[in-house]
């Protein structure tokens, strides 16, 4: 917008006085237009924050979820190392009692 320099309102035609009118019009429909993009643009500023603070909510489940599996996952391998070396053990017991049975019925070599 150009700088005019300042008539005084009585020298106003009516045509400069519309124009005036006009400019001012103009002026307050930007003004109006202007706060409802800012409106606009907060609104969708807030729902980005409202989107960001779900996913984040999610990623924090899941990754307390997947520290409960990794957990369950620990104990489940531990329970089955224990039951492995409970048969392990158990096994080489049967095994040994096995030789022992073997050796009571196998007849002793005679020089």
């Amino acid at each position: 917008m150009t700088t005019q320099p300042r008539i005084p309102l009585d020298d106003l035609t009516s045509d400069a006085l519309d124009a005036l009118y006009d400019e001012r019009d103009d002026a307050r429909l930007k003004a109006v237009n202007l706060e409802r993009d800012l409106r606009t643009e907060r609104w969708y500023a807030e729902d980005r924050k409202r989107g960001l603070r779900l996913q984040r909510q999610r990623a924090e489940t899941a990754e307390a979820r997947v520290r409960e599996l990794e957990a369950q996952l620990a104990r489940a391998n531990a329970a089955l190392r224990h039951m492995l070396a409970q048969h392990h053990k158990c096994g080489i017991d049967r095994i040994t009692e096995l030789e022992a049975q073997v050796a009571r019925l196998t007849p002793e070599a005679t020089p």
